[in-house]
């Protein structure tokens, strides 16, 4: 906005011959005014257009990414402040106003908006086509299901990494649902509602080494310090964080080891799966395996993210693919496996022999690269060949 304008007041000496004369200028303008407006309008008419196109579609990506994709907002804006900078020359705003320099720039402003509005129409045309409709749709989950496994891998590295802290300094890990432990030490309550997204681990190591060293288990019961959250987790007003003997705050300051700030609103898991789901069941019934195999190949996508995020991070993914920190938790990876134990059952009652062969190909597929990473993930070939042995006795009960 301040190059829109800004420009106009520059002074300097060039412009175009007919805007030498402010009254020609002055004509040239205003018609250029109505010729702003009405492009302006047929650009909120492509909204409109694109609105009723691909909200009736399923699969249909994310307006705003969409919009953005075209450079809609771009140009809308780009009109809308050429408009305001007309008006402004106009009243003899800039250098040589209503003529001049600043006619000029007006006018050569104004050229942006409408080769933007021919371009928008060439890439519009292309982003509507239903095959790049459906295949910015499938890039739209997967991105967004990428952020929700990242999420929880990073959630469980930060565990193991508090797990080590706490037994290193005689501190107990417990979770939400052992807050109840140590009943005798001091509760360490939340000051607010969020997601623990920091625990300063100097200050739980020393709050543990200082109660070791002051014996405070010999004076409460034999109670020892407890921490009752771990990085990522969702907590209440006066949620107990941490339980912690009263003479250690001293030299701890333990509230100031938990940082909790507002959630994000964020797409649900569930809800994007459900929506992935439903279209591989879609594929099934409807007999297309080469379709079934895109939807597949985002599966293997989203599988293969679990190991490859745990060697970045120059960890290994062990233990089970779809265990939680918590015995209750419903985690991403479960939801995946639940999932494609479904599609497997579907695809294995199709009596299609191509769409059955898909469906078992995908956890081989996912078990030979897991195999293969550096470091391997034993967890995920696990998971895969559990899988394909139920779609074998899915197939041999028939």
């Amino acid at each position: 906005m301040v190059l829109c304008f800004g420009i106009a007041f520059l002074p300097l000496p060039w412009s175009f011959r007919s805007f030498r004369n402010p009254d020609v200028a002055n004509s040239y303008l205003a018609t250029l005014w109505q010729v702003e407006a009405a492009a302006l309008g047929l650009t909120l008419v492509v909204v409109v257009f694109i609105l009723q196109t691909v909200h009736g579609r399923r699969q249909r990506p994310s307006l705003r990414d969409l919009a953005e994709k075209i450079w809609l907002p771009a140009l809308f804006y780009s009109g809308l402040f050429g408009i305001g900078l007309i008006a402004v020359v106009l009243l003899g705003g800039g250098h040589g106003a209503p003529g001049g320099w600043a006619a000029s720039w007006a006018l050569l402003w104004a050229v942006l908006p409408a080769l933007g509005l021919v371009n928008l129409f060439i890439q519009m045309l292309h982003a509507i086509e239903p095959e790049r409709l459906y295949r910015r749709w499938l890039e739209s989950i997967e991105k967004e299901m990428n952020k929700h496994i990242e999420a929880d891998v990073l959630r469980r590295i930060a565990y193991n990494v508090l797990k080590t802290i706490c037994e290193d300094s005689e501190v107990k890990l417990v979770g939400l649902l052992g807050s109840s432990l140590s009943p005798n030490l001091e509760p360490i309550m939340a000051s607010r509602a969020g997601t623990v997204t920091d625990i300063n681990l100097r200050r739980v190591r020393r709050a543990g080494l200082i109660s070791k060293e002051t014996r405070v288990a010999e004076t409460h019961d034999g109670d020892t310090p407890v921490v009752c959250v771990t990085l990522g987790d969702r907590v209440g007003e006066a949620t107990i964080l941490m339980r912690l003997a009263r003479v250690i705050h001293q030299y701890v300051t333990p509230r100031r080891a938990f940082k909790i700030e507002s959630a994000p609103t964020e797409v649900d898991l569930d809800v994007l799966l459900d929506d992935l789901q439903d279209e591989a069941l879609r594929l099934i019934r409807a007999l297309s395996p080469r379709a079934y195999r895109r939807v597949n190949d985002v599966y293997e996508r989203l599988l293969l993210v679990y190991p490859k995020t745990w060697a970045r991070y120059k960890q290994q993914l062990v233990g089970g693919f779809a265990d939680g920190l918590y015995l209750i938790e419903w985690t991403p990876g479960r939801s995946i496996s639940r999932a494609l134990h479904a599609e497997v059952e579907a695809a294995i009652a199709s009596a299609d022999s191509n769409i059955a062969e898909e469906a078992l190909n995908l956890p081989i597929r996912v078990a030979q690269q897991a195999a293969t990473l550096d470091p391997p993930a034993p967890a995920l070939v696990d998971e895969m060949l559990n899988l394909f042995v139920y779609g074998v006795g899915e197939a041999a009960r028939l």
